[in-house]
């Protein structure tokens, strides 16, 4: 629960599985859900709008849900009776996996020109130092590798005029803190690309049953 003034006014929101933060140092919620056992979505959903209807509030809140039995859950409850606004993302992937056949890969899908652009790219940074991807051993080795993402991030952001995420202090404490706990227990990644001595880039993954 958290109130928030629009303009005047003060508006009573509650939020699902989120703390209603400004935007500003917003951890990016996403695959938002009911935390339930399978199957049990509408008694979830039907409890939490009882719940809701003893509370106090004038809005509710459901960030980076995704479509699913979750979200059809909660619309088919009493709160979606209520006057709903949905904003709904597209949600982009590449499945690698129907490439793993091809000696190109994933450029023999792009056009022509997009192609050139890429291998125009690649021989500029081979120019600098053989490529090489290195995944991160230890905890360390983590900590280190976000301060390198946080850097390259805030440097192409600064550049844009904007400051990038990591200018929270809320958000880089939560990637910590996160990376803290569960990078042992295998359920976070981080590859480091580089070009010779020179950091290129820092891929940041989250792993769940080993996807």
């Amino acid at each position: 629960f958290r109130t928030q003034r629009l303009g005047p006014f003060p508006i009573h929101r509650v939020y699902l599985n989120t703390a209603g933060e400004p935007e500003a140092d917003d951890a990016c919620v996403e695959y938002n859900a009911l935390l339930c056992r399978a199957g049990w979505e509408h008694a979830v959903a039907a409890a939490l709008a009882a719940y809701l209807e003893r509370e106090k509030w004038d809005e509710f809140v459901a960030s980076g849900m995704s479509a699913g039995p979750a979200l059809d859950a909660l619309l088919r409850s009493a709160l979606g009776g209520l006057n709903v606004v949905r904003s709904d993302v597209p949600s982009h992937f590449v499945d690698l996996r129907r490439f793993a056949a091809s000696s190109e890969g994933y450029v023999a899908t792009l056009s022509r020109n997009t192609r050139e652009q890429t291998r125009r790219s690649r021989r500029g940074l081979e120019a600098r130092g053989p490529l090489a991807i290195q995944e991160v051993s230890d905890l360390p080795q983590a900590s280190h590798a976000l301060t390198e993402l946080a850097a390259l991030h805030t440097a192409s952001w600064n550049a844009r005029g904007k400051p990038g995420v990591f200018a929270s202090a809320a958000f880089r404490e939560f990637h910590e803190r996160l990376i803290h706990k569960t990078f042992l227990q295998g359920r976070i990644q981080l590859l480091r690309m580089s070009a010779g001595e020179e950091r290129l880039a820092v891929l940041y993954n989250f792993v769940y049953d080993r996807k």
